[in-house]
């Protein structure tokens, strides 16, 4: 024990040139492992560069590709778009088709019933009759649409009056005419070569679009094609741009451990430098991809 004196409470034991040495240690590891992650970052920045000039050089191309294979599936998708769309009509075409067919089996039976019942000639003609003056009539409609004289259409219809009179004996012209002064009968007439019209034009119609849904089809095709050569010409040139990335010379750190693994690889030239006791630059000369490789490796 020890009397304090003079003001003197305790004393402290010197820490010797130990505790000196040991934080001179610390702040030299501190300063190797900033200087190795500054070296890191800057090879990651020259590693991103070199990328950056492949990527620069290769985008006009890639977009160009892009671009094109957008365009084409965009076409493939608008066709199939319309074709979907024609198919609608189509079948749109034929529920009226089979509509306007039961329509017109229906007025064909009371045309039939109401018209000189068991005559079929009688009938026969006057289905005539009325069908040319029924075409006449639509003809001198199509006439107004297209802008013709009126005085044109009515001598139309007096040149028919008198074809109708070669064609047809007077007493058979008198009792077609007593027909048409029947609503009922005058309507039986008028409704059933109106279907017959509608049948005609339906099915015009619906063979008009299914020449248009073929040639669609053939036109799709083509575009198909197109489609999958524009992807596969993408893709190789992206594998390409992939190709020359990876030729990239890359740098990483490595432990010792893993030095040492690396020392038990086969067909590699090792080699590395000494910095100081806790730093050392590792390389190989060929790597499993066949790239120069660069390592700081930390003790």
């Amino acid at each position: 024990f020890f009397q304090a004196e003079d003001g003197i409470r305790d004393f402290c034991l010197s820490r010797g040139l130990g505790d000196v040495y040991k934080r001179q240690l610390k702040t030299h590891n501190e300063k190797v492992l900033a200087e190795s992650d500054m070296k890191v970052a800057q090879m990651k920045l020259i590693n991103l560069y070199q990328e950056l000039i492949i990527l620069n050089d290769m985008e006009e191309e890639d977009n160009r590709l892009i671009s094109k294979l957008f365009e084409t599936r965009k076409n493939k998708a608008e066709m199939e778009a319309n074709r979907a769309k024609i198919n609608a009509e189509i079948e749109k075409k034929a529920e009226e088709e089979v509509t306007n067919e039961k329509e017109l089996a229906d007025y064909i039976k009371r045309f039939d019933e109401s018209i000189f019942q068991g005559d079929e000639v009688k009938r026969k003609k006057a289905y005539d009759y009325f069908r040319s003056k029924h075409q006449a009539k639509k003809n001198k409609e199509e006439a107004k649409n297209e802008d013709d004289d009126e005085e044109e259409a009515d001598e139309d219809d007096f040149g028919l009056e008198d074809e109708l009179m070669q064609d047809f004996d007077p007493s058979e012209i008198e009792a077609f005419r007593q027909i048409e002064n029947s609503p009922r009968l005058k309507d039986i007439v008028e409704h059933r070569f109106r279907r017959e019209d509608s049948k005609a034009s339906l099915q015009n119609e619906r063979m008009d679009l299914e020449r248009q849904r073929t040639q669609l089809e053939n036109r799709m095709k083509k575009v198909r094609d197109e489609v999958d050569v524009n992807q596969k010409n993408l893709l190789e040139f992206q594998k390409a741009k992939l190709k020359k990335i990876n030729k990239i010379d890359v740098s990483m750190f490595l432990k010792l451990e893993q030095v040492r693994n690396l020392h038990k690889a086969r067909d590699k030239a090792v080699y590395y430098r000494v910095f100081s006791a806790d730093c050392i630059e590792f390389g190989s000369l060929l790597s499993s991809r066949g790239l120069l490789e660069e390592y700081i490796v930390h003790k």
